[in-house]
C-alpha cells in the first residue's frame, strides 16, 4: 500500500508494509483529531505530528523532513487565519478527514487518512 504525504512542493512517498484493519465503524472522533494533527502543524509540534502517525510513517518522516516541508507550504500560503469544519468520508477501510484552511495568500485544504485504529497513514494539504 502507498501512502503519500504531500506540502507545496515536497512529495514524500512511503510504502507502508503493515497491513491496516478494517474501516472505522459510525462516526468517531476523526474530525477532531484531525483538527487536532492541524493545530500542531501551525504550532510547529511536529513531534506531536509524529505521534498520530502510523510507525511506519513516522519512522520515515523526522521531525526535520516535516519541518521542512510545512516551512514550505507556509511560505506559499501564508499564514493560518481560520480553520474550517471538518468533514469526515468513509473511504472502504480508511476514513479521509478534510479540513478547509483560509491562509492569508491562498485557501488551502488539510487532508488526513486515517485507518481503522484512528492512525494517521497520509496526509496532504493542497
Amino acid at each position: 500500500m502507498w501512502v503519500t504525504l504531500r506540502f507545496g512542493r515536497m512529495l514524500l512517498v512511503v510504502v507502508l508494509i503493515a497491513a491496516v484493519g478494517c474501516g472505522a465503524e459510525g462516526e468517531h472522533p476523526l474530525a477532531r483529531q484531525g483538527r487536532d494533527v492541524v493545530d500542531d502543524l501551525f504550532a510547529e509540534r511536529f513531534d506531536e505530528v509524529r505521534e498520530a502517525m502510523h510507525p511506519r510513517l513516522a519512522n520515515a518522516l523526522t521531525e526535520e523532513a516535516l519541518a521542512k516541508a510545512w516551512a514550505d507550504a507556509v511560505r506559499k500560503n501564508g499564514k493560518l487565519r481560520e480553520i474550517g469544519a471538518a468533514k469526515v468520508e468513509e473511504r472502504g477501510e480508511f476514513t479521509l478527514v478534510r479540513i478547509p484552511l483560509v491562509m492569508a495568500e491562498a485557501d488551502a485544504m488539510a487532508e488526513l487518512t486515517y485507518d481503522s485504529d484512528g492512525t494517521v497513514v497520509a496526509m496532504d494539504l493542497h
